[in-house]
């Protein structure tokens, strides 16, 4: 359910298994905006009781799809909460031809504005059009979000242990393996977390899956300087 990570920002952690044996869990970020709607990063499973705890913050006008991995709880949403309005990268409706996105997230040089752009800021992860993965980053909170960037568990079943063990992500702030061999033009990326630099962050929210706070940043700077690539 609906943990507080600061003033006016929530995650939702729920179980998630890929390819139906590998436990990666999964994690929705949930920012209330100065006018008082709520922007869900990445959604997860919709359940009525995370419904009740939604509708007590206020309404929901913002869904965001944070890349063309993370979307499959957005249609859901949606019919949910029909007011509110779809982000995506482009290229999502050949995986969700049936969700109408209102507003797609560019990949370009130049990162489009948006209703929330100046409480929220978002740089695409570039060279990866497989992927098309946005960070996004929470001004008042200084907390990042990231999808797939970067894993970190600190336990897992002995199965998954393997996989994360294998991907140099089992506790350890790190940048798995099968990400890297998504990067198409490495040039183009390491201009993309270039533009991330600027961000101070004090806490990661990970898609996979643990909320780090500053004193587990260590390898984050790492990351973003591409030393971990």
């Amino acid at each position: 359910m609906l943990k507080q990570i600061n003033d006016g920002i929530w995650t939702i952690s729920a179980e998630f298994k890929a390819f139906g044996l590998i436990q990666l869990n999964g994690r929705a970020t949930v920012i209330k905006l100065n006018d008082g709607s709520l922007w869900v990063h990445s959604p997860v499973s919709l359940s009525v009781e995370l419904k009740a705890q939604i509708d007590e913050l206020g309404p929901v006008k913002h869904l965001i799809a944070p890349s063309l991995l993370h979307h499959l709880y957005v249609p859901a949403w949606l019919d949910a909460y029909p007011e509110a309005e779809v982000y995506a990268p482009m290229g999502l409706g050949k995986k969700q031809p049936n969700l109408k996105v209102d507003h797609f997230l560019s990949d370009g040089e130049h990162a489009t504005s948006f209703k929330w752009s100046a409480e929220v800021d978002h740089i695409p992860l570039r060279g990866m059009p497989a992927v098309r993965e946005h960070l996004f980053y929470h001004r008042a909170s200084q907390t990042c979000l990231v999808t797939d960037l970067c894993f970190y568990f600190r336990e897992a079943s002995s199965f998954t242990k393997l996989y994360l063990k294998f991907n140099k992500v089992y506790q350890n702030l790190g940048v798995p393996k099968v990400f890297k061999m998504m990067i198409k033009d490495k040039s183009s990326f390491k201009r993309s977390l270039d533009e991330v630099k600027s961000w101070e962050v004090k806490t990661l929210s990970l898609c996979h899956h643990a909320l780090l706070q500053e004193a587990e940043l260590m390898g984050w700077r790492e990351i973003i300087d591409m030393e971990r690539f």
